[in-house]
């Protein structure tokens, strides 16, 4: 550390007594008083333990013994002061700068020094937080292989409960089923009761009794009742799925997801007895008058995949647009609310043959078109009586629901045709007949269709999580979707067996 001993103070106090000695008598003693006011105050700027400030004070002496040389050779040798002045300057602004050079490397190396103090805090507070997330990560690690160990077995506990209740399920829409076609009512003896009770406890009537008499009745649903029906079982069947996606288990058939639904909805067995006998009956006595009705009980039967449902509400919404298309050419100046009044008055009632008409155009090619404006002009005629006059000559008048339902109806056997060839193998392979599949029985249809050797790209489609639960909609899907391997026409797997069954078409 840079300070000011005595052997420095011993020079600078012996230049000034050189200097000093120059002057007159009668100067002296002012050049004193000058000498230690400037000492005061040259010394008052030292900081403690700085060496750059006390490098600046002992220049600042030195600076003082020369000003009061130089006043001396102002007078006494002005020529020499002149040159002396040079060269002292000269060397003091060296002097000066190597000092301020220094104290820009003193208060840089102190920048440094605190900026490396920071950045070790630092490195510091990092190295911390690394432990501290290496002691979080191995513990979240083990706490990850305790639920996943938990989640499998809770997995493997939902799959025993799921086929045990695809089991009750079977057998209690068989009984339900058996119980169907029964003409006579059910009836259960009561047990005798004994003559001394008989006055004191009145007869209450047994609850089976009256339930099973009930379900033998059978619960009476409307058209509107089972439409309503299907289509809140079909919605929550979706939601149903995804719950099963995620949960990696298997996807319920459609006839086993509607006792699931009714459990859920009513819980009491004698009331979910009740719906199932009532829901079936009803779809006995509407699939042959409605389309959707028809679809519902085919996918039950497994003889139509699920999401063929889509597909007419695909062609519902298109036979709409184009009603609302030939509203809007015809009356052009109509505004938006009045196209749909008109709209909506036209679906409630009935269209005119050129309505129909231009619908089916548009829908259809003109073969089709051709067969299906005969069949509903066969459809009208097979309404119209005989013996009742029309008010209009040749009416050719529909309503809008039978028109729709004849062309669903079409489309749906139409599907159905096509499918049929897979449905009677499918059920050949369903040894158990729930509409489901093992592995091992989707490879032999596999190897039937003749595309073996797509069999485990097709397995991982269809049954992503080895559950060995294969539904007739997801074997449709696939087969539909891949095309047939080798073929010259660019058929899918599905078209490819139908028309393999079918020589006789011309394709």
């Amino acid at each position: 550390m840079e300070s000011l001993n005595t052997q420095e103070l011993e020079k600078f106090a012996n230049s000034f007594d050189s200097i000093i000695e120059l002057f007159n008598e009668k100067h002296k003693e002012r050049l004193l008083i000058n000498f230690q006011e400037s000492l005061k105050k040259i010394f008052s700027s030292v900081i403690p333990n700085d060496s750059i400030s006390m490098s600046k004070a002992k220049l600042n002496m030195w600076r003082y013994n020369f000003q009061v040389l130089q006043k001396y050779l102002e007078v006494s040798l002005p020529n020499i002061n002149i040159i002396c002045e040079g060269i002292i300057n000269n060397v003091l602004s060296l002097a000066e700068s190597a000092v301020k050079s220094w104290e820009k490397e003193m208060n840089n190396k102190r920048n440094f020094t605190a900026e490396i103090y920071v950045k070790q805090e630092e490195i510091n507070t990092i190295l911390l937080a690394s432990e501290s997330l290496e002691n979080k990560v191995r513990s979240l690690t083990i706490e990850k292989d305790t639920l996943a160990q938990q989640l499998k077995k809770t997995q493997n506990e939902l799959a025993t409960a799921h086929e045990l209740l695809q089991r009750e399920n079977k057998a209690f829409l068989n009984n339900i089923i058996a119980l169907s076609k029964q003409n006579t009512e059910i009836s259960i003896p009561q047990s005798p009761v004994k003559n001394f009770r008989k006055e004191i406890v009145p007869k209450v009537p047994n609850n089976t009794i009256i339930m099973n008499k009930r379900i033998a009745q059978g619960r009476e649903l409307s058209f509107k009742q089972l439409k309503d029906t299907i289509e809140e079982v079909y919605a929550t069947k979706v939601k149903f799925d995804e719950k099963c996606r995620e949960s990696f288990m298997p996807i319920e058939t459609l006839d086993q997801f509607m006792l699931t639904y009714l459990n859920q909805k009513f819980g009491l067995k004698t009331i979910i007895t009740e719906w199932t006998f009532a829901i079936m009956k009803a779809i006995t006595r509407y699939e042959n008058e409605d389309a959707e009705v028809k679809l519902f009980s085919k996918i039950i039967n497994h003889q139509i995949d699920e999401d063929f449902r889509y597909v007419l509400y695909k062609v519902k919404d298109k036979i709409r647009n184009l009603l609302k298309a030939y509203i809007t050419s015809n009356w052009p100046y109509m505004r938006e609310g009045q196209v749909n009044a008109h709209l909506k008055e036209k679906m409630q009632g009935k269209l005119d043959e050129n309505e129909w008409g231009s619908i089916i155009i548009s829908i259809y090619s003109d073969e089709e078109s051709t067969y299906m404006i005969n069949l509903v002009k066969s459809h009208i005629s097979s309404k119209a009586q005989p013996n009742t006059k029309s008010l209009k000559p040749n009416n050719e008048d529909i309503s809008f629901i039978e028109f729709q339902n004849i062309i669903l109806s079409y489309d749906l056997t139409t599907h159905e045709t096509l499918l049929s060839p897979f449905a009677e193998m499918f059920k050949q392979y369903d040894q158990d007949a729930d509409g489901l599949l093992t592995k091992n029985e989707f490879k032999e249809i596999c190897n039937s269709l003749n595309v073996s050797n797509k069999t485990d790209e097709f397995l991982l489609k269809a049954d992503p999580f080895s559950l060995e639960k294969i539904s007739f909609s997801a074997c449709v899907k696939i087969f539909s979707d891949e095309k047939t391997p080798n073929s010259k026409e660019n058929f899918s797997i599905l078209h490819n067996l139908f028309f393999s069954k079918h020589d006789d078409l011309n394709i």
